[in-house]
């Protein structure tokens, strides 16, 4: 009984991989080879759309899944991390303008008091050039 097709591509794969094949079996994988990407063109050129579609369905799913699993994790925890430290700022903001207003308070209470009649008049006598 003759061998298949099939049968004899698949025994010139085995000898290929023990490094027993001659050149009939190189020119049967080369065949086949062109054989099959041929195939494989007719295929996608009947169903690109679907073959399109179907690709784009499952990259979508993969890469949604992908995301979820490595940054959804690392992105709610920045963001929590950035909230805590807004907070902070907030605080630590509020302190300075508490403070700034304070210390605008006493400056003004300064300008005031020099500003006021509360001089005392030195008497001529006393001066420092009078005095003998």
């Amino acid at each position: 009984m003759p061998m298949t097709d099939e049968e004899l591509i698949e025994q010139a794969r085995r000898r290929q991989v023990n490094g027993h094949d001659d050149a009939l079996d190189r020119w049967r994988l080369r065949v086949a080879a062109r054989r099959e990407e041929r195939s494989m063109q007719r295929e996608s050129k009947l169903d690109t759309n679907t073959n399109s579609e179907a690709w784009n369905a499952w990259f979508f799913d993969n890469l949604q899944s992908y995301l979820n699993e490595c940054y959804t994790p690392v992105v709610k925890e920045l963001a929590e991390e950035v909230g805590a430290d807004t907070g902070r700022l907030r605080r630590d903001l509020h302190q300075l303008e508490l403070t700034v207003a304070r210390l605008e308070g006493e400056l003004k209470g300064l300008r005031e008091d020099r500003r006021s009649n509360n001089v005392v008049d030195v008497p001529r006598a006393v001066w420092k050039h009078n005095a003998a």
